[in-house]
């Protein structure tokens, strides 16, 4: 499919989001069996749970907060009818458990059939005060040093997350593909046109030159990705009193997610 990266201008209602989900399950329900199991990784804050719980359709109860930090393995189902998709979410610290989870998700096997790679353009989420009070007294005191800074380490993560899965693929020939889900779309909209250029195989930099690479290395007939903006969670952004703001509706935020997940019925599909 054709991906948008334009926000869509539509402010639909529930139900409408009701009837897209529908047609997503149906589209989905024609092709997968009852298990297709998907690896969702990305590196920490970078809104891996909370796209998982908006596909599973989790966080669109009144209720729903999103999580914190993850530390172990996250599972997820993204329900059809009568059948099901299932997601692994990687922790994103690199800590023990995210080894741990590397190691079963990629050297297992029962290897995943596909990855979902979660970025957010620079806008991780830091939780912790410590880190972020280091990194100001280090001189990444600006939102835009901020988000450099994280898609540099972006890139490190990147790095690991090919290193298992060319693992996986030299044993199993899985996984077979890889969507960039390009996340918090909302808090950059009027930026899509760079973020497209950053992700999208179309697009040109570090991020694309090493999947470009990879997609040498293991062969265009094993492997095929693409990237398509996606965002979940509503909310403002703030680093060191620098604030950047959610600049769409939910509305406009579910016909995203609808997007993504018709990319997603796609590539299971093939």
């Amino acid at each position: 499919m054709e991906i948008s990266w334009l926000i869509p201008a539509s402010v639909e209602t529930y139900v409408e989001r009701e009837r897209l989900r529908a047609i997503y399950d149906g589209i989905l329900s024609k092709f997968l069996g009852d298990k297709y199991q998907l690896a969702v990784t990305g590196a920490a804050g970078a809104g891996k749970t909370v796209l998982m719980d908006y596909l599973a359709g989790d966080a669109h109860r009144a209720d729903y907060k999103p999580p914190g930090t993850s530390q172990a393995i996250g599972h997820g189902r993204v329900p059809t009818k009568g059948k099901r998709i299932a997601l692994s979410v990687i922790p994103g610290q690199d800590r023990r458990p995210r080894l741990e989870a590397m190691d079963e998700i990629f050297g297992s096997n029962r290897p995943v059939a596909g990855v979902i790679r979660v970025v957010s353009n620079g806008f991780i989420t830091s939780r912790s005060s410590v880190s972020r009070q280091n990194l100001i007294t280090r001189g990444v005191s600006t939102l835009k040093q901020y988000r450099e800074h994280q898609r540099d380490l972006e890139l490190e993560d990147l790095d690991q997350t090919l290193h298992e899965m060319r693992r996986s693929l030299r044993t199993h020939r899985k996984p077979a593909w890889l969507i960039v889900a390009v996340a918090k779309c909302d808090l950059y909209s009027d930026d899509l046109h760079d973020a497209k250029c950053y992700y999208s195989p179309e697009g040109e930099g570090q991020f694309v030159e090493r999947l470009q690479k990879f997609l040498e290395q293991v062969g265009s007939d094993n492997f095929r990705w693409e990237a398509c903006p996606v965002s979940a969670w509503l909310e403002h952004f703030e680093w060191n009193q620098e604030t950047a703001g959610a600049r769409i509706l939910p509305p406009q935020r579910d016909l995203l997610l609808h997007q993504f997940r018709q990319l997603l019925g796609e590539y299971c599909e093939r």
